[in-house]
């Protein structure tokens, strides 16, 4: 008995079948093409409300709304949306000016999901500017940005609105005063 035991424990190692192997090659040359020609219309500025004011009494730029494009993957890159990112894409590119940025998400994380993104509105102080910055898509693939300057009293300071622009382009005239 203890020999059939044995012999059935090394019956699998050895292979009394035949070994027999199919090689099946499939040519694929399927290939997908979607690219077109970009549609944009000319670059354009309509500034609503020069700035009027010295800028040099303000101290602090505090970024109230800063709705961004991101792409959310190749195929759906239309989606715009305020998150720590596009914020600090924002505070990034105001870095280069005399003021100090404050970034929502940086200031205070806690108050920041608490109470909703627009929290620094609440922020009062006289050395202060808050800025608001929305981008959405225009005709065709335009991209506009409109970008809203305005002081502690909620006085409008600057207001402009931008089509196929950069936003270091869009904030140079806040930057390089």
């Amino acid at each position: 008995m203890k020999k059939y035991v044995l012999l059935l424990l090394f019956i699998p190692l050895v292979s009394f079948g035949q070994d027999q192997t199919t090689i099946v090659g499939v040519e694929s040359t399927t290939k997908i093409v979607n690219e077109r020609e970009l549609v944009l219309s000319e670059k354009q500025i309509d500034v609503k409300t020069p700035i009027t004011v010295d800028l040099n009494d303000y101290t602090h730029i505090l970024i109230v709304k800063g709705l961004t494009r991101k792409p959310v993957s190749k195929a759906i890159n239309k989606y715009f949306y305020m998150n720590k990112s596009s914020l600090s894409t924002i505070e990034s590119t105001l870095s280069s000016s005399i003021f100090e940025i404050l970034n929502p998400y940086t200031y205070d994380k806690k108050k920041y999901k608490k109470e909703g993104k627009n929290y620094l509105k609440t922020v009062k102080d006289e050395s202060y500017l808050y800025l608001y910055i929305t981008e959405s898509t225009g005709k065709g693939d335009d991209i506009n940005c409109s970008i809203i300057l305005r002081d502690w009293k909620n006085k409008m300071i600057y207001s402009a609105s931008h089509i196929n622009y950069g936003l270091d382009e869009a904030l140079s005239p806040i930057i390089s005063f």
